[in-house]
């Protein structure tokens, strides 16, 4: 049973998070957080949404504008040396308040802080934040989003290359839980393989359904998703220490 919960979960946070560009992922830590050890959690939660974003950026190629990707890369880089020095794990409480307040601590500065990840040295705090909020939260894709939300970029665009910088991200977060964490529980080869492959199921159909929005929708749904997430996420944190 708990292997058809985590297959069936990968599947429908892919798709969500194909139409929509992010909330899939942080919907994903919620539930592998309440099923597995934090980091066997985070490991497995990594591996499938960096297949989930690099099918996406794939099949959203013809979207691409890299010209960010390279100072992207640079904070994240920073941001990885810093916190791979600290080696924390943080519990399973304390990523879900992480996954609940950020898009939340996101939405409130929103109003404050006008953030375009075209600026150059803007990019460069996006990749440190993101990979921070993704290493220690698993799901960055409501900050990744703020750095977006005033480029002034197409729907399609914008989930390409949300995607292409997540992947990366993720990729430092299956080494960062790789070196700092004493044990875990072992993830079985079938585990990971089939959850690739309800990744890529996942991915391929939220992203055709992408077509079918348009840019106003896209965006207000999109944030409706992730702040009602971000609820659950926080209300299901407190429990954690309530019980």
């Amino acid at each position: 049973m708990t292997y058809i919960a985590i297959l069936l979960s990968v599947f429908f946070t892919s798709l969500l998070s194909g139409l929509v560009g992010m909330a899939g992922g942080a919907l994903l830590m919620a539930i592998l957080i309440n099923i597995l050890p934090v980091p066997s959690a985070m490991i497995l939660h990594a591996i499938t949404q960096l297949s989930s974003n690099s099918f996406r950026a794939f099949i959203l190629r013809e979207h691409l504008r890299p010209s960010f990707l390279a100072h992207y890369i640079i904070g994240a880089g920073i941001a990885f040396s810093l916190l791979l020095m600290l080696a924390w794990v943080p519990d399973a409480g304390i990523v879900l308040l992480l996954v609940g307040f950020s898009p939340w601590a996101v939405f409130l500065a929103r109003r404050r802080i006008r953030l375009n990840i075209l600026h150059r040295p803007t990019a460069i705090w996006c990749g440190a934040v993101v990979t921070s909020a993704n290493l220690f939260a698993g799901a960055g894709g409501p900050v990744l989003d703020s750095f977006f939300s005033n480029s002034g970029l197409d729907r399609q665009v914008i989930v390409a290359n949300k995607a292409i910088t997540q992947s990366f991200s993720h990729s430092l977060r299956i080494v960062y839980y790789l070196v700092v964490a004493i044990s875990f529980e072992p993830l079985s080869a079938v585990t990971i393989l089939s959850a690739i492959v309800f990744a890529y199921l996942g991915t391929t159909t939220g992203t055709k359904l992408l077509n079918h929005w348009d840019n106003k929708s896209f965006n207000r749904v999109s944030t409706v998703f992730i702040l009602t997430i971000g609820v659950f996420c926080i209300l299901q944190g407190i429990y954690f220490y309530l019980v």
